[in-house]
Order: C-alpha cells, then sequence, then structure tokens
C-alpha cells in the first residue's frame, strides 16, 4: 500500500499522538513503552484514514475515522473491528486484527489496528502482474470466490447478531435518515424519488449472511505473485448481517464499464476479465444461491452509493473530507441521481 506523507511529520502526529498511542499500547499488552513509528498515510480512501504504523519490530495499520464532525452510524472503526475479529481463523481473507480503542482520548477519536498486509492494490492501477488474461481471470475469480467465502461463514457462532428487521427495508431506512442529515441534500432531491420506488418493489427477505455493505476491486489486496489472489478484503465499516444478493449486485454495479473514476475498476474491461454474467454464475455456482431480482437490486445499490457519496461531499465542503478527491462528487453524483431517475421512470 502506497504512502504520501512523511515519518513523523506534523500532520501525522495530529491524526495519531505517536507517545499517547506507545503509552496506551503497552498498557493493553502489558509491555514496557516501546515507541511508536507512524510511518506513512494511505493515498486511496475516500471515507477513513488509514496510516501505517511501526511497533517494536511490528508493522500495522492504523484506522480511525476523519476530523470533525460526522454523520451518525458512519466511520465506524469499532464495526470494522468487531467483524475482522469475527472472521479470524474463518477462509475469509482478511487482515489480522490487533487492538480495537473506543477511548477517544487517546488519539481524538475511536481506533483500530491490524497487522498490515503487503500485496497489490489495483487503486494503484493496473500492476504487471496482472498484464494477462489469465491473470485478470484469476482476480476475478479469487474475487467472487472471497465474496462467496464471506457469505458461506456461520455468522451466528462467531458471536455476531441479527437484527431481526429485513436488510433492505432497514437500508432504506437508514440510508434515507442519513440523506436527511447530509446538508447538501438539495442538489439530490430525486433520491427521495428512488427511495419510494425501492420501498414498493422491495423482494422476499433473503436467508441472512454477512455483508460486507462496500465489496469491491477496490478494497482489495491481492498477491504479487502468480496466481493472483485476494489476501485480505479491507473496509468493513459498513458491515452487518443482511441479504447477500445486495454484496453481489453492489460488487458487480458498474463491472465492465470504463473509463471509471475508480482506477481499480479498469480490471474488468480488460482481456481475460469474466464478465458480469459469468461473475454471476460463478457466485451461484460456489453458493448455490441464485440472484434474482436484479433490477431492484442495481437500483438499490445506486441509491445507496449516491446518498453515500454525497455525504462525503458535504463533509468535504466542512472541510473534513479523509480524501480532498472526494470533490469530483460535486459533479459526479448528480449526474448518478439522473441517470438512477431514468432507470426508474423506465421500470
Amino acid at each position: 500500500m502506497g504512502t504520501t506523507s512523511d515519518s513523523q511529520s506534523p500532520e501525522l502526529s495530529e491524526l495519531a499522538n505517536p507517545e499517547r498511542l506507545a503509552s496506551y499500547i503497552a498498557s493493553s499488552f502489558g509491555t514496557p513503552v516501546y515507541p511508536v513509528e507512524l510511518e506513512g498515510q494511505a493515498k486511496s480512501g475516500s471515507s477513513n484514514i488509514t496510516l501505517f504504523v511501526r511497533w517494536h519490530g511490528e508493522r500495522w495499520v492504523l484506522r480511525r475515522p476523519p476530523s470533525g464532525p460526522l454523520l451518525p452510524t458512519s466511520h465506524d472503526m469499532l464495526r470494522e473491528f468487531k467483524f475482522l475479529k469475527a472472521l479470524e481463523g474463518t477462509n475469509v481473507p482478511v487482515p489480522v486484527p490487533i487492538l480495537g480503542c473506543d477511548d477517544a482520548s487517546i488519539i481524538g477519536t475511536p481506533f483500530y489496528l491490524m497487522k498490515r498486509v503487503d500485496g497489490v492494490l489495483l487503486q494503484d492501477g493496473q500492476p504487471p502482474e496482472l498484464q494477462t488474461p489469465a491473470a485478470r481471470a484469476a482476480v476475478c475469480e479469487s474475487a467472487i470466490d472471497a465474496l462467496a467465502a464471506i457469505h458461506a461463514v456461520d455468522w451466528s457462532s462467531r458471536g455476531l447478531t441479527d437484527r431481526g428487521e429485513p436488510y433492505i427495508q432497514r437500508q432504506i431506512r437508514r440510508w434515507s435518515r442519513q440523506l436527511e442529515l447530509t446538508a447538501t441534500r438539495g442538489r439530490v432531491a430525486g433520491l427521495e424519488k428512488v427511495a419510494g420506488w425501492l420501498a414498493e418493489r422491495m423482494p422476499p427477505p433473503a436467508s441472512p449472511t454477512i455483508v460486507h455493505g462496500d465489496f469491491g476491486l477496490h478494497n482489495m489486496i491481492l498477491s504479487a505473485s502468480p496466481p493472483p489472489r485476494v489476501l485480505a478484503v479491507l473496509d468493513w465499516e459498513m458491515a452487518t448481517i443482511g441479504d447477500p444478493i445486495a454484496d453481489v449486485i453492489w460488487f458487480l454495479r458498474g463491472w465492465g464499464v470504463w473509463p471509471s473514476r475508480n482506477p481499480a475498476n479498469e480490471l474488468p474491461s480488460l482481456p481475460g476479465a469474466l464478465s458480469e454474467d459469468e461473475m454471476v454464475a460463478r457466485y451461484e455456482a460456489v453458493t448455490g444461491r441464485q440472484v434474482e431480482d436484479r433490477l431492484f437490486y442495481e437500483v438499490f445499490s445506486s441509491w445507496k452509493g449516491a446518498v453515500i457519496l454525497e455525504g462525503l461531499y458535504a463533509s468535504y465542503l466542512e472541510g473534513n473530507a479523509a480524501n480532498e478527491s472526494v470533490a469530483r462528487f460535486e459533479y459526479e453524483v448528480p449526474e448518478a441521481v439522473a441517470n438512477l431517475l431514468e432507470l426508474v421512470s423506465l421500470n
């Protein structure tokens, strides 16, 4: 994973106080107070802040939300930590969780630490290791297999609980509420109409599984050595127990469409990559689960995505963005809303 900031720079120290962090780690593990070195900040990621940490020979990653006011339930780093702990030791490729902290006095906000995983990030563009059709096919297959592995976990035996209410129903309520609290919601008023369309067409509740919530090529670390495979699935802040088909269609929305705003999404457009239908067929073959009502889930995914991106844009205007690249949402979100309104008007 790439970095942009110099080690121990004042900017990094403002994001994670090295002295307080060192003391907290020592008290948690019962060790002497070894110094914490902040090695840099990840370049990618629009929502939360990812810092690289070295402690007593260990190479870790610290995840924390951005500074400033946040929307309720957003940027939940302890949710990420909870799901990483639940998935540790399963067939799901995840980083090893180290320590979660809900005490905001340590670095100014809740955070967690996990082991660093070395590999390839598609956010950085297409690496030399993926320049053959066979390698791209292997990435597609490994990604679907990783998603299937997430959905296969016996979540009730891993200390996770279901909220009882159907996933889609509570998601529509949650993200509608988030939109109400978004300062710039007037720019995207059409999203309310789409929410009504979704509420009228909800499919029967699916058998619940762990749902990642933002599964995609941008949230994976791949092996640098052949054959390429998923070494770690990242960014679990929206994970919950819910509808697995929502995860599948969220992953595949815009699959193979290039150019894309996300560099990671170039791979599906290149020779060797599986098509969207081939990805669905592989998922169905691996899981025995049928992917139905695709139009509904496509609209739901696009609607949810637009709400999330508009919230990030509002945070950017307030000076609280984790990444300045979200400025582009000024134009991208209204365009996405216009496309959604056209889609629901035709169905």
